[in-house]
């Protein structure tokens, strides 16, 4: 990730070396990446829940619709409040 700027994160939950909560707490400890929001995608269960959680501007269950993840994509930008609570797993208006 370093290098170039991101200007959002896609994060799966269900890594196999560092799953996602590991590599939030590493994010969150570099003040060069802690201000990238992120997306949560996870296949298990209480995905809204553990996004909240992790300080997500949203989350997908998986299987993720491709006309979701982009539309969140997109939305992601905008401040947490400007969407709704954190992990709010709604796609934004006329999606």
């Amino acid at each position: 990730m370093r290098g170039r700027a991101s200007e959002r994160i896609l994060l799966d939950l269900m890594m196999p070396v560092m799953d996602g909560f590991e590599f939030r707490v590493r994010q969150m400890q570099d003040p060069a990446l802690a201000g990238i929001p992120i997306i949560v995608l996870s296949g298990g269960w209480d995905v809204q829940r553990k996004a909240a959680t992790l300080g997500a501007s949203a989350c997908l269950q998986k299987p993720v619709d491709p006309s979701r993840l982009l539309a969140m994509v997109g939305a992601s930008g905008m401040a947490p409040a400007a969407r709704g609570r954190a992990g709010d797993a709604r796609a934004p208006e006329g999606v």
